[in-house]
């Protein structure tokens, strides 16, 4: 199935979510209305470039798509659809995904539904301390694998997840999605197994 057509974006001069309509030379496109607010939002200020602080979460449908990625899209949009997970703001993402791609990526799956807006950052990431990223990087590595040794190479995912964690804020939660993904698909021993190797080093 072709992708939906984007309506163009014309320049603005404010993102105010709580004031923005769509312009009334967007009325007549299939795309609903709170899916072109997200694309006016992600555009920032009218220069084409997205606005750092957005934060997107998945839909279900880019839940589904995640799990069983069948559906034709673009590379970009691929790789921006396994980072987005309504907590870190596109800011704080791995750059995996180039500057002049991002656009495009984000009105792509925006358009299909995959993604939707959550919020907007209040503030850039404070500083990290040395000692949390040292610990950040050791239960990266002691994790390197865990997933895909359970539930096979389809976990790849799941091991990406992990690996673009910014901090241990996002890792604590994304392990507590994960590790009770594990428990569902397999069973409670293999989500103990890979609870046992964040455990050793120490709390989040």
């Amino acid at each position: 199935m072709p992708a939906p057509k984007i309506a163009r974006l014309e320049p603005v001069r404010h993102t105010d979510p709580d004031s923005w309509e769509p312009p009334r030379s967007w009325t007549a496109s299939r795309i609903p209305s709170a899916r072109l607010r997200a694309i006016h939002l992600a555009l920032g200020d009218g220069r084409d470039q997205p606005n750092p602080r957005m934060v997107f979460s998945l839909t279900e449908t880019g839940m589904q798509t995640v799990k069983n990625p069948r559906r034709i899209m673009s590379t970009p949009a691929r790789r921006l659809l396994n980072l987005l997970d309504g907590r870190r703001s596109l800011g704080e993402m791995p750059a995996i995904v180039r500057p002049a791609d991002l656009s495009e990526a984000l009105k792509e799956l925006i358009s299909r539904d995959m993604i939707a807006l959550t919020g907007i950052a209040r503030h850039d990431a404070a500083p990290t301390d040395p000692q949390t990223e040292l610990k950040l990087q050791a239960i990266k590595r002691a994790l390197h694998g865990a997933f895909e040794a359970e539930l096979g190479p389809d976990a790849s995912v799941l091991e990406a997840r992990v690996q673009d964690c910014v901090n241990l804020h996002v890792l604590r939660h994304v392990l507590r999605e994960l590790i009770n993904l594990v428990g569902q698909r397999k069973n409670p021993a293999a989500a103990h197994r890979i609870a046992t190797r964040v455990r050793r080093h120490g709390p989040l």
